[in-house]
């Protein structure tokens, strides 16, 4: 692929996009959000920078003359308003209806299912990064690394000596578990399979199981808890059982896996950290979709 159309996004979109001219590949984007540094007047006139399109009507001139083209949305593609996110408020599905009815390829994040229906009857490849466990695996360094800052940040201890929980052992999971071991830290898994309690032992990690009796087990001795589940995990059994200093991060897509309304009303210190790749390393996980997207060919 030759041709990239960014359209929407994050600041990830934007060093995606920088990867990907850096690769020799024509790219435009449109309503993209630029770094606080970087002006549009000042992007549009390097050669290797991509080039930014202030109107949808040239971005759809320039699919016409494309041979083929991929079209990159935002991760993830729907705001709260049902609208691609962009730059300056969002943009109507059906006004870039045409870039994505005749675009080889269309890619982004948690892709809504009116846009796979369009894409399944023009016959459009569709590849929605969060389901490749290659991107996943290594953002979940990225998401390691912003959530246990999080949680540094909220706390008055180290991290070092403290007692840790993580909900899940999947990619997000042994990440956040690994760096915490290696910051000395006392961490216990709480995992869906006998087999991630197998995996995490042997790595020296202490677990549990997440059976039915979990609510039941005692967690007032943790300093911190990070739930990656995207289940109601730490509902109000666990959480009356958790010490009132606690620290609670919660990184699992809405509408997490904490109940956050118990945790207000008793007052247990929390926060829901989403979409943490775009707001602490950009240009890390920017330059992973590039990658991605250049595999993908």
């Amino acid at each position: 692929m030759e041709t990239y159309l960014v359209v929407g996004g994050d600041v990830r979109n934007y060093y995606m996009a920088v990867y990907l001219k850096e690769s020799g590949k024509n790219v435009y984007m449109y309503r993209t959000k630029l770094p606080s540094d970087v002006s549009i007047t000042e992007t549009s006139r390097k050669d290797y920078m991509p080039v930014v399109i202030d109107e949808l009507a040239r971005l759809e001139d320039i699919s016409k003359e494309a041979d083929e083209y991929c079209l990159v949305l935002p991760t993830p593609v729907l705001g709260k308003d049902g609208r691609v996110i962009g730059s300056d408020g969002g943009i109507d599905v059906e006004d870039i209806r045409y870039l994505i009815t005749n675009s080889e390829l269309l890619s982004g994040s948690k892709i809504p299912e009116s846009v796979h229906k369009l894409c399944y009857e023009h016959d459009i490849e569709v590849y929605d990064f969060m389901t490749d466990d290659w991107i996943k695996n290594r953002n979940g360094v990225a998401t390691a690394e912003g959530a246990i800052l999080d949680a540094a940040l909220m706390s008055s201890i180290n991290i070092e000596g403290s007692k840790c929980l993580v909900t899940g052992y999947g990619a997000c999971g042994k990440a956040i578990c690994d760096r915490l071991k290696a910051w000395g830290a006392d961490v216990t898994v709480l995992a869906r399979r006998k087999e991630s309690c197998t995996e995490a032992e042997e790595k020296g990690i202490a677990s549990m199981l997440l059976d039915d009796q979990y609510r039941k087990k005692p967690y007032d001795g943790f300093d911190f808890c990070f739930n990656t589940i995207p289940a109601m995990i730490l509902d109000r059994q666990v959480l009356e059982k958790f010490s009132p200093d606690v620290i609670i991060i919660d990184i699992a897509s809405m509408p997490g896996g904490t109940d956050f309304a118990f945790c207000d009303k008793v007052g247990l210190k929390y926060k829901h950290s989403l979409g943490i790749p775009g707001k602490y390393s950009p240009e890390t996980a920017g330059r992973l979709l590039g990658e991605a997207l250049m595999l993908k060919g």
